[in-house]
């Protein structure tokens, strides 16, 4: 029974499933509230490999994170594992919560929802949680 044991933990991956660095996009820009505000970039690759620095080495992520996507279904949630998953406003935005009405937040709330509560789960002092001009400068014209 024991050398089963071994062997079957012998068997589990031994290295993170990442997606290729060329896959990730260095920067995404957020253009939801341009009529009033400048797009915000996000730095998505710096995001995305501190999440990955953070859990590489832990041998229960190595294993629940078989295939690269895995970690994007973070924030990318309840669509495809993929590279290239749909826009937050096809689930948030204005035309599809008018069609459903299943009490999915709009885009704004689905934005604040993900960012804010990821600047405050994982203690992130620059930009602070709540200092919202920080990504969002005011539009001057």
């Amino acid at each position: 029974m024991r050398a089963m044991a071994k062997q079957a933990i012998d068997q589990r991956p031994s290295t993170f499933a990442m997606v290729p660095q060329d896959n990730i996009p260095e920067t995404v820009t957020i253009k939801a509230m341009v009529d009033k505000y400048e797009a915000a970039p996000m730095p998505h690759r710096k995001i995305v490999n501190t999440l990955t620095s953070q859990i590489k080495d832990n041998r229960m992520a190595t294993l629940f994170h078989g295939k690269g996507t895995t970690l994007c279904m973070g924030c990318h949630h309840n669509s495809p594992a993929s590279t290239q998953p749909p826009k937050c406003a096809a689930c948030h935005g204005e035309a599809y919560r008018a069609k459903h009405n299943d009490g999915r937040p709009g885009l704004l709330g689905a934005f604040h929802g993900q960012c804010i509560a990821c600047h405050q789960a994982m203690q992130i002092d620059k930009p602070a949680a709540t200092d919202c001009t920080a990504c969002h400068k005011k539009r001057t014209s």
